[in-house]
């Protein structure tokens, strides 16, 4: 209990930072402890695994950045663009998606290497939860703007 009143203090804490770049940091410092605590790393697991999993996560950020892109250019071509086009576009979606099953299944070995295969699932629990706790403090967050008449307002 202790545990989790901590992280959602933490949590709290950080998503009301002020500045993008410095809720950037201190998310990606929940992160560090909420999956440490999660996994219940110890210090030599956990001085292996950050490397390999904030190369995972660099992967991924690159690769939805391309969606992203591609995603934007799709909503600027889907209306004017022949068949071919489009043809094209929805092959590179399909190709992106292929490119995420690659890393995923790449990092499924590397994580086996550094850490014991039941923490390797339960990372995959753990970046679930993770993301769920963020949506929540982020409706959590806009609730309370809407209630402060402040919609436009970020805390």
């Amino acid at each position: 209990m202790k545990n989790v009143v901590f992280i959602l203090l933490f949590l709290s804490g950080l998503l009301q930072a002020q500045g993008q770049e410095r809720m950037g940091e201190q998310i990606e410092a929940f992160k560090i402890a909420f999956f440490t605590q999660k996994l219940n790393l110890t210090s030599q697991e956990a001085e292996v695994f950050w490397p390999v999993y904030n190369e995972y996560s660099s992967e991924l950020d690159d690769l939805r950045r391309k969606r992203n892109q591609l995603q934007q250019e799709v909503k600027r071509e889907i209306l004017s663009s022949d068949n071919q086009k489009l043809e094209a576009l929805s092959d590179q979606f399909i190709a992106l998606k292929k490119e995420e099953n690659n890393i995923s299944e790449k990092y499924h070995q590397k994580f086996k290497q550094v850490l014991p295969i039941r923490k390797v699932i339960m990372l995959y629990k753990a970046e679930q939860e993770f993301k769920q706790e963020l949506l929540k403090e982020i409706q959590r967050r806009r609730q309370e703007r809407m209630k402060s008449g402040r919609p436009g307002v970020r805390n």
